[in-house]
């Protein structure tokens, strides 16, 4: 299971790349809003060993998941994709 941690859905290409990462998996969207700067963190300690987290979330929610040892991942946007 791949988990995209988002408001917003995944774009084709977004799709394309977690399925060319990861095989054929199921991918759940959570629309989560982090209160508290280890609430990224605290999301990825509760999914499976198998599981994979895709985050959209501030510098300081990536930033402690990665100094805690989690792993995730993000998408970087293009530039001109922001409006």
């Amino acid at each position: 299971m791949v988990f995209w941690i988002s408001r917003h859905e995944l774009s084709p290409a977004q799709t394309q790349a977690i399925l060319d990462l990861h095989g054929d998996v199921q991918v759940e969207r959570q629309a989560l809003v982090f209160d508290q700067v280890d609430g990224l963190k605290s999301f990825i300690e509760t999914v499976g060993k198998d599981d994979f987290v895709y985050a959209v979330a501030g510098a300081p929610h990536y930033l402690s998941a990665a100094l805690s040892g989690c792993e995730f991942g993000f998408f970087l946007n293009p530039p001109g994709s922001a409006r």
